[in-house]
């Protein structure tokens, strides 16, 4: 499954011209996790710096962005990969929980995808939980969600083995959140069982979709009261085909289940200030901009990056965290470290396994640091790592 997962970055991720070529997230990831599985989130960054020379340029800086979002480097993951800069004529900007629970409330499945450098958009899905929970969603379906996994809600956290993705400490803290407001987590990816030998990218593509679809389907089916909240990549929420690819959403369509898509991964100049808004026509209804226009329900528009002591400013605003202080041993100082902030208990459990729940880079210029913890978080373990 790990294989064929990496393949699936490499095939659906870059143009058909570097598909052929080797893919720098395959050596990346092997460098992420040890045999046992314990993590290594410094070793994939080297790897790309070392063998930049290797690869197609775009290709390189997408991996690079994506490691780079990993460890809390937000300047090198802007919104600048396969996303729209369609212009806002005529768009009114709205509070996103104001047009998006109305039409929520009415659905059993709500579909919202993410760029996947991006861990602001992890963010926002997180901030979503207490609403949807109260309107009756209480599945959570990942395309992230590895099946190897079958034991992450008794557990109540992901570990390095739970999938790719949710190695990233804003994926997992969205999903230690969801366990702990109530929801059920699930995986719709492509399982080891359904997987077919098919050549063509544009065939291969479509077959994974449909097989998401019929996961996803199967897990609606086996629990017909209960409320969905899926959350996919790019393009997997789109409702219609385009260019001869059919996604999720599409396949979701023909079967007559009616998905409430919301677009994260659209980026225009009309976001000004520090919150994501709503694209609507009235500040009520919804309208849609750029490449996706008519594909999807609803887009949420992320403002850029922009940081504060290093740190990215939409962190400081999500409401269920809290800051602490962090002392920057002696010997890390003036180097270059990643500080790593855990979940005791967890780290206890599974040790090298565990998912930070913050970590960044550090030049060492700073005694006092500032990390973002989950106000669940009782005990933390503090951990740093030198690199060139």
């Amino acid at each position: 499954m790990k294989t064929y997962f990496a393949y699936l970055i490499c095939l659906i991720a870059f143009p058909a011209a570097t598909v052929a070529q080797q893919s720098p997230f395959s050596g990346a990831h092997e460098r992420l996790t040890d045999e046992k599985g314990n993590l290594n989130y410094v070793a994939p960054l080297e790897y790309l710096k070392d063998n930049e020379a290797s690869f197609d340029k775009w290709a390189y800086e997408q991996a690079l962005a994506t490691y780079s979002s990993f460890v809390g480097i937000q300047d090198s993951a802007k919104n600048s990969f396969l996303l729209d800069k369609g212009l806002a004529s005529n768009v009114q900007l709205a509070d996103p929980l104001d047009v998006i629970m109305p039409k929520a409330r009415n659905a059993s499945l709500v579909l919202i995808n993410e760029a996947h450098h991006v861990p602001a958009h992890r963010a926002f899905a997180a901030m979503l939980l207490d609403s949807l929970y109260a309107a009756g969603y209480t599945i959570l379906s990942l395309e992230a969600l590895s099946e190897e996994d079958t034991t992450i809600n008794s557990r109540k956290y992901p570990v390095s083995s739970s999938g790719f993705y949710t190695k990233e400490p804003t994926f997992a803290n969205f999903i230690r959140a969801a366990i702990a407001r109530g929801f059920t987590v699930v995986g719709h990816e492509i399982r080891s069982s359904q997987e077919k030998e098919i050549a063509d990218p544009m065939a291969r593509s479509n077959y994974r979709d449909s097989l998401q679809a019929v996961n996803l389907l199967a897990t609606m089916k086996a629990n017909p009261k209960a409320k969905v909240l899926g959350y996919v990549g790019y393009d997997h929420i789109l409702e219609k085909e385009r260019d001869k690819y059919k996604r999720l959403g599409a396949y979701l369509h023909d079967a007559n289940v009616d998905a409430l898509t919301i677009d994260q991964v659209t980026t225009c100049s009309c976001v000004a200030g520090n919150s994501p808004v709503a694209l609507t026509s009235d500040g009520i209804n919804p309208v849609t901009i750029g490449a996706k226009k008519g594909l999807v329900d609803i887009q949420v528009v992320h403002p850029p990056v922009t940081l504060v002591d290093g740190r990215p400013r939409w962190l400081m605003e999500v409401p269920d965290r809290k800051a602490k202080s962090a002392t920057l041993l002696p010997f890390y100082r003036n180097k270059k470290s990643l500080v790593q902030v855990y979940d005791k208990n967890e780290f206890d459990a599974v040790g090298e396994r565990a998912i930070p729940v913050d970590q960044f880079i550090t030049d060492g210029s700073q005694s006092r640091l500032r990390a973002m913890v989950p106000v669940t978080v009782k005990y933390t373990l503090v951990r740093y790592k030198a690199f060139e």
